[in-house]
């Protein structure tokens, strides 16, 4: 495992290298959510031991955190319906996961924003409201 600190506006692109039940990771990580910077840290991951069940095990973790990711994208821009409705009962892996978390684009701004603003404190959104407001006569004026 090798670790390496990132500057603060490094560019980064994650690897995966599979080599039979050896896959070696290359990912980015922050000691905590506030640090201000990054790491580079590569691992490889022996699989050589585990089960076919095991692997299994494993692989629906993450493909069920990807699900609530896109359950609660959902039900943020559908409201109840995506709350009563289980579009999620039967989830092809490959194609609603492993294609589309490849395939990813730009993520709706209005979702986006909307999931940031749920994770402010009342105080955060103030200031940002503030600031939104101060900005709007100059906004108008580059839009007209």
């Amino acid at each position: 495992m090798s670790i390496r600190k990132l500057a603060a506006d490094a560019e980064f692109s994650p690897v995966t290298k599979v080599t039979g039940k050896i896959v070696a990771i290359t990912r980015t990580v922050k000691t905590d959510k506030d640090a201000k910077f990054r790491y580079e840290l590569t691992c490889s991951l022996d699989f050589s031991t585990c089960s076919q069940d095991e692997i299994l095990e494993l692989a629906t973790r993450s493909a069920w955190i990807d699900i609530q990711r896109q359950w609660r994208e959902l039900a943020a821009s559908k409201g109840s319906t995506a709350t009563t409705v289980n579009p999620f009962a039967k989830v092809n892996v490959k194609t609603a996961i492993v294609d589309a978390t490849r395939q990813r684009g730009p993520r709706d701004p209005k979702v986006t924003a909307a999931n940031a603003l749920a994770k402010m404190s009342p105080a955060e959104r103030a200031a940002l409201i503030a600031q939104f407001a101060a900005m709007t006569p100059e906004l108008i004026k580059k839009s007209a």
